[in-house]
């Protein structure tokens, strides 16, 4: 005698047979789908899909592929006027994603604050403001995500890099991307690969790396080489320095041939401050040289220093005789940077409390240009400035509180970290950050997913302190 099964006892079975079939269906086609494709576009999925499963499974993992992916986001020269979604803002959705759903299937809601949520978000708020003022409201929500996107992976960074190997992957992950565009920058160099304007004197090509321009280039590379001069001052273990030294060695020589005058003025800048904080002997010193070089500026001013001294040392920088009313081959970056800084006063003389509109400088460059400088190249050259000519005084004051509050977390990060490896980075990191807020005084670095380093380097600092708690 056969007896039936009960019909609730059928349907799980015939549902699993199903869910079975539906995914051997979706592996097959997958499959098909990969062997049918050319070779480099099944590499790619095969591995995006593998990157999909490991940031959903460890998000953390999606804080390394930033690091490794923002020289690589775009390979080719973008019109500044153009709103594209590049590799890192993929990313950064895959990690946003990975990271607000373990929060709340795992973690069950266990938030970790920052210390800089609050003026970031005061800074978005200032930008908002101005978007009223905007032209063009496409290119002020460019602005705007950017901006969210540094929220979010600051966030991201200060609850799930909480822990000293994860930090350390972080890392290997930030210098392996910069040692590939310092491979990329010395072929160019060694191979003159380059735009004729690129080449200096028929004989040197700055380096340029996948940024497009060497300015770029040299302001992404400066994030990384005061984070790994600290580590090699400052660590331990032999091997860990000399790997750290081999390091600043190649990122410092590509950086010096892109010929970034902000860049190496940012670096420069950059070991004083570093130097100021790790030693008061050195201090000092460095405190005595400053003085001595401020004697030196105001003789100059005052006249007390031959003029032809002074003026041999300001050709020698592109600034002897810059004036928009004359141009030479010589100084012409030095008076296209003028120009743009004039245009951007402009705007914030006419427009002094909210600006012309966040990410709108291009759009009313034209109003406000100098005669005969009405080619734009995207921003004003001078973030402090662009900022200001943008979204006003709000903006402006909201963007300088954000940066006195960061300078406060790092310098409590270099008092609170554990002595060895950890304090050099976090030293470092103190001086990446002086070397972008210097090289923006000349230049905009917020460009090309520098900002999303700007977020994590805050990030990452933020821990340091709790590894000398952990370590107690």
């Amino acid at each position: 005698m056969i007896v039936p099964l009960p019909r609730a006892a059928v349907w799980p079975v015939a549902g699993w047979r199903t869910r079975t079939a539906a995914g051997v269906g979706v592996l097959v086609f997958i499959g098909a789908a990969v062997a049918m494709a050319p070779p480099l576009w099944s590499g790619a999925a095969v591995l995006g899909l593998i990157a999909l499963v490991l940031v959903f499974v460890r998000p953390e993992a999606g804080l390394y592929l930033l690091a490794f992916s923002v020289p690589f986001q775009s390979v080719r020269e973008a019109d500044p006027t153009e709103v594209k979604i590049t590799v890192t803002e993929i990313v950064v959705a895959l990690a946003v994603a990975a990271f607000l759903a373990r929060q709340l299937a795992v973690e069950r809601g266990s938030w970790r604050s920052g210390p800089l949520l609050a003026p970031m978000a005061l800074f978005m708020g200032a930008m908002l403001l101005s978007v009223f003022k905007a032209e063009n409201q496409l290119q002020s929500l460019k602005e705007l995500v950017k901006w969210l996107e540094v929220i979010a992976v600051y966030w991201m960074a200060i609850n799930r890099l909480r822990e000293p190997p994860k930090l350390a992957f972080f890392l290997v992950a930030l210098v392996l991307g910069a040692l590939a565009e310092t491979g990329i920058g010395a072929a160019q160099v060694a191979l003159r690969l380059g735009p004729p304007e690129f080449l200096i004197g028929g004989a040197i090509l700055r380096a340029y790396g996948t940024f497009g321009q060497p300015n770029p280039l040299a302001g992404y590379l400066n994030l990384t080489l005061p984070a790994m001069l600290g580590v090699a001052l400052f660590a331990g273990r032999l091997r860990l320095k000399l790997a750290c030294w081999l390091v600043v060695l190649a990122i410092g020589s590509i950086m010096v041939t892109t010929l970034s005058r902000g860049a190496w003025l940012g670096f420069a800048v950059a070991l004083v401050v570093m130097g100021i904080v790790a030693s008061r002997r050195l201090a000092v010193a460095i405190w005595l040289g400053l003085l001595a070089f401020s004697v030196l500026i105001l003789a100059a001013v005052f006249g007390l220093i031959p003029f032809g001294v002074t003026a041999r040392l300001l050709e020698a920088f592109g600034l002897a005789g810059v004036s928009l009313d004359s141009v030479s081959p010589e100084n012409f970056s030095a008076v296209q940077r003028l120009a743009f800084w004039y245009a951007g006063w402009n705007m914030f003389q006419n427009n002094p409390a909210l600006g012309v509109g966040i990410g709108n400088y291009i759009e009313a460059y034209p109003r406000y240009a100098a005669n005969g400088w009405q080619l734009v190249l995207g921003h004003a050259h001078d973030y402090y400035l662009n900022i200001a000519a943008e979204t006003g005084l709000i903006g402006l004051a909201a963007y300088v509180a954000l940066l006195i509050n960061a300078f406060r977390q790092l310098a409590w990060s270099v008092r609170s970290a554990p002595p060895g490896a950890w304090y050099g980075v976090a030293l470092g990191l103190l001086g990446s950050m002086t070397a972008l807020s210097i090289h923006n005084l000349v230049d905009n670095m917020f460009v090309h997913g520098i900002p999303v380093l700007f977020g994590l380097l805050l990030g990452a600092a933020a821990v340091i302190p709790a590894f000398r708690r952990a370590d107690g």
